[in-house]
């Protein structure tokens, strides 16, 4: 008899534990969260949509030349910069160029201008044109053949170079950290 009250006892207690286990199981939960980063992106595009190649200076005429920014999509806010640089003598054969009232020289610079959309610096958002930073340059009138002697198409060139960079810094805008990088970005 006692033989059968162990084997009772034991298979109760292997009944009460599988009970007690199935129990639990109904007051499980399990959870999980999963991350996905993405990293920031900042992209441009620069382009003279009205710009002719080849186009030749004679004097007294307007050039089209139209270098125009846009903040491509999937950029982050930006400010956007943009340079002239006259190479070679090119400045002996134009006349000073008319930059967009939307711009404006960088303090302390004379070829460096941000965008100012109504005098204001402005922040860019993705997917926006920016307006042209001029519109064409003008040959000077007056000039002859002897006026061209040791021109070179080779170094006498306008380059126009732009640098965006993001507007955000820690979260909050931050200016002069863009400028302080535009001016080593475009020395």
């Amino acid at each position: 008899m006692r033989k059968n009250a162990i084997a009772i006892a034991v298979a109760l207690t292997v009944i009460l534990a599988v009970g007690l286990l199935s129990t639990l199981a109904y007051f499980t939960d399990k959870k999980e969260v999963t991350n996905t980063f993405t990293v920031g992106n900042l992209a441009i595009g620069l382009t003279e949509p009205g710009f002719v190649a080849e186009s030749k200076l004679l004097p007294g005429t307007e050039i089209p030349k139209d270098p125009t920014v846009k903040l491509l999509e999937g950029s982050e806010d930006a400010y956007i910069f943009m340079q002239i640089v006259y190479g070679g003598n090119i400045m002996n054969f134009l006349d000073a160029i008319s930059v967009n009232t939307n711009w404006k020289l960088v303090t302390g610079r004379t070829d460096l201008y941000v965008y100012a959309p109504g005098g204001t610096t402005g922040v860019v958002t993705a997917g926006t044109s920016l307006p042209a930073l001029f519109s064409q340059v003008g040959v000077k009138q007056g000039l002859d053949g002897a006026s061209f002697t040791g021109f070179s198409a080779a170094n006498d060139k306008i380059t126009i170079k732009a640098f965006a960079h993001q507007a955000y810094i820690n979260g909050t805008l931050d200016y002069t950290t863009a400028e302080n990088a535009a001016k080593v970005q475009l020395p």
